[in-house]
């Protein structure tokens, strides 16, 4: 089970084959006998979709569709497979291999029998692969993740262990009738079962120790989602100076845990923050251009057709991410799912992502609103170069 990179895409565009079969997928998160027995009858179905495809096409040969069906069914009855799915799940199969994607998004199901693969929805997805951090800010013991869309993980950089070290001079026996000794810059500090004082100045001086080692961790400076106690956000915030901070935090979340348990309201800060407005951005430069009458931007097929094999594809957007809770799990709100417009557009639109990759374009996913068939909206849509 790989996941999505641009090596990865790299590679399957490498491959040559007679029949290239494609697969997109919802699957179970939780899994138990019957939700796994689900996404194999889903899958078992797609693949009835593609045997219908085959034998209806006289330019396959039934040779090299066995020989496809053969992986296709052994990945059917994998239970140590269907087992580690999540969300989304993408299958490209021809008759040198078959290579499963994990998708970090949902998807609604879709099977595709064609020349080469249908790249355009994974192509569009590298660039949802936002990579951020999540900083828990404290005192007592600041934690730092990395995550992309597809989880956190507690990275190994040294963080000031404790708003303390360094600073506490401790003598004598730890107990609460011993006093520490008066230093000009703060209260007393008592020692023992009781948590030592310490003034202001101190703690936001440990704070902006955390700064400086965060930023020193790597340049330039991805987003950062803080979490931790209101108080202590807010604080951090006063004298920071990393310059990706995002405006939404996680408060009241201090351990490791509690970070790990709000994964996905994390990865969707970060898309809400850093993905939305760039591809608002995006949106807004193709309905200037469309109606200035420049010629730099068109949703008309054949210019899109032309456009691409000249190479002049900029930017090609598809509308392929709806907003919704009409997924195979109960959803508490609504999540970005993967979309597919109309069978008979998706090999042009794959085409077309293909050119556009290949001459150094970049493909975008953009939204269908909540309320929209898919199969009516205009699905690609495109700013040229020149």
């Amino acid at each position: 089970m790989a996941r999505l990179t641009a090596e990865l895409l790299r590679q399957l565009t490498e491959r040559q084959s007679p029949v290239a079969i494609t697969i997109y997928m919802p699957v179970h998160t939780v899994h138990t006998p019957p939700a796994m027995h689900e996404d194999q009858i889903r899958f078992k179905n797609l693949l009835g979709q593609v045997r219908e495809t085959i034998a209806g096409s006289p330019d396959i040969k039934s040779t090299d569709a066995q020989s496809v069906y053969i992986r296709l069914e052994q990945l059917l009855d994998n239970l140590v497979f269907w087992e580690g799915q999540r969300l989304g799940l993408a299958v490209f199969a021809d008759t040198m291999a078959v290579t499963t994607v994990e998708l970090p998004i949902d998807c609604d199901s879709y099977a595709a029998v064609d020349e080469s693969f249908h790249f355009a929805p994974v192509i569009g997805l590298l660039n949802e692969l936002v990579t951020y951090r999540v900083l828990v800010v404290s005192e007592k013991e600041p934690l730092l993740f990395e995550g992309d869309s597809y989880g956190l993980r507690l990275t190994k950089l040294a963080l000031p262990a404790s708003g303390h070290s360094g600073s506490l001079q401790i003598r004598g026996k730890r107990q609460l009738s011993h006093l520490a000794p008066h230093r000009a810059d703060a209260q007393p500090e008592y020692f023992g079962g009781a948590f030592p004082v310490i003034n202001s100045d101190e703690r936001l001086n440990f704070f902006r120790s955390i700064d400086r080692a965060v930023q020193a961790a790597g340049q330039p400076p991805i987003p950062l989602l803080l979490a931790g106690t209101e108080t202590d956000i807010a604080d951090f915030r006063a004298v920071t100076t990393y310059a990706n901070i995002l405006r939404a935090s996680l408060p009241n979340v201090i351990t490791e845990a509690g970070v790990l348990k709000l994964v996905n309201q994390s990865a969707a800060t970060v898309r809400r923050e850093v993905r939305l407005p760039a591809v608002r951005s995006l949106e807004n430069r193709y309905e200037q251009l469309l109606g200035n009458g420049s010629g730099l931007a068109s949703h008309d097929p054949d210019v899109l057709r032309q456009a691409a094999a000249e190479g002049r594809i900029e930017t090609l957007l598809l509308k392929m991410i709806q907003l919704t809770a009409n997924t195979i799990r109960p959803e508490p709100a609504d999540v970005p799912k993967l979309v597919f417009g109309p069978a008979e557009l998706m090999p042009f639109t794959n085409s077309l992502a293909t050119h556009v990759r290949r001459t150094g374009g970049t493909t975008v996913l953009t939204r269908l609103a909540p309320e929209a068939d898919p199969h009516e909206a205009p699905l690609a849509t495109a700013i040229f170069r020149y």
